[in-house]
């Protein structure tokens, strides 16, 4: 059986503390998440719909992805 020595700091574990850069690599990971995500919505959003999409490829004016016509 193991003793667990409870102080007015909380829970002694044994030494068992995280490094000290942990904190910053939690926060820096959250952060670039949000960035990821945030990236995604802007870049992502469409200007055309698919139909409008449908008709320049019957028209032939798109030539591949990305291009349109001026």
């Amino acid at each position: 059986m193991s003793e667990t020595v409870v102080s007015a700091s909380g829970v002694d574990r044994g030494g068992e503390q995280p490094p000290s850069w942990w904190p910053v690599a939690r926060w820096s990971v959250l952060a670039l998440s949000v960035l990821t995500v945030g990236v995604f919505a802007v870049q992502g959003h469409l200007q055309t719909s698919y139909g409008d999409l449908q008709k320049e490829l019957r028209q032939g004016t798109v030539t591949r992805y990305g291009s349109r016509a001026a």
